[in-house]
């Protein structure tokens, strides 16, 4: 098992719209710092210290997302802007004020319902869990969705059919591309993907409805 330290630069692209530039946060991990249009917050660990290779390479790939994102561990999926900001950001403010930093353990390889692959938490798993429960209480419970349990992961690749990818933001299922599937599962079996890191802190973006800009807004610490 690799202890990662390195920090992955961010990868992210920057909206049309308006941001306060009050409003945009300023560090060095994998999310936009950048003022861009936002339909949509979510809430998401930046996991900063994973070394860049060879997940970068694998994504470059197969993850439709890797000039957007960073590796990470959504914990709040999009919810509207509607519920304004300052609301959003005090309620996951409070719930990480009272949750202690941990440790967790990647590894493992999984297909997830709608076909993506995903690298899972093998250690720290309940406690990435709680958390997320935990953010899902209040005013964000309307829009917890539970047709599919909460599995902790980062995304590695999408192995829908290339004709079934798009509106990605959209819970839905897709056709599976079996044949690159199986590929890419015997590449990324063989990396042997195994790291170690702490979670400290969560970040609040905003995302675009196209889902082509992210825009990281503010780091919070856990307690």
């Amino acid at each position: 098992m690799q202890d990662a330290e390195s920090p992955l630069p961010g990868r992210c692209g920057v909206g049309a719209g308006e941001v306060s530039e009050a409003d945009v946060g300023t560090s060095s991990g994998g999310v936009a710092r950048a003022p861009g249009r936002i339909d949509y917050y979510v809430a998401a660990i930046d996991l900063r210290w994973l070394p860049e290779e060879p997940i970068a390479s694998f994504r470059r790939r197969y993850d439709p997302t890797v000039d957007l994102l960073g590796p990470h561990l959504t914990l709040v999926f999009p919810v509207p802007i509607s519920l304004g900001y300052d609301a959003v950001r005090e309620h996951v403010g409070d719930v990480l004020a009272r949750t202690p930093a941990f440790d967790i353990r990647l590894h493992g390889l999984e297909e997830s319902w709608d076909h993506w692959l995903f690298l899972v938490v093998a250690e720290g798993r309940e406690r990435v869990i709680a958390l997320h429960d935990d953010l899902y209480a209040g005013i964000l419970s309307p829009y917890l969705w539970t047709e599919q349990p909460y599995l902790p992961h980062v995304g590695l690749g999408l192995f829908a059919d290339e004709r079934d990818t798009g509106d990605l933001l959209e819970l839905r299922p897709r056709r599976l591309d079996r044949e690159r599937f199986d590929r890419a599962l015997r590449e990324a079996e063989a990396l042997e993907l195994d790291y170690a890191g702490r979670i400290d802190s969560v970040w609040i973006s905003g995302l675009d409805e196209e889902l082509t800009h992210v825009t990281g807004l503010e780091e919070l610490p856990l307690a």
